[in-house]
């Protein structure tokens, strides 16, 4: 199967509620009792530097809940949207 484009990758991961954490060298996926398709896992780690990036940023499309954290979901420039519960989760990794 061909990889995924990122964007496909993370909506199975918002929709499965896939927590992504950083790792010194790469991400981490906890996702307790979900099977990840290896096509997913394979896209997630191979743009793991991008998703370092967002995740630090806190971007919405690294959000492991849209349902429960889209109230504190705020504008914070140009195109860029974040979530404050993921912020601040952010802020104890």
């Amino acid at each position: 199967m061909p990889r995924l484009k990122l964007n496909d990758a993370l909506y199975f991961a918002q929709e499965h509620h896939i927590i992504l954490r950083p790792t010194a060298r790469s991400i981490a996926l906890w996702a307790p009792g979900v099977r990840v398709p290896s096509p997913i896992r394979e896209t997630l780690v191979a743009h793991k530097y991008k998703l370092r990036e967002l995740i630090a940023k806190s971007d919405i499309r690294t959000c492991p809940s849209p349902g429960l954290h889209r109230p504190e979901w705020y504008h914070a420039g140009e195109q860029e949207y974040k979530c404050a519960i993921c912020q601040r989760l952010t802020l104890n990794i």
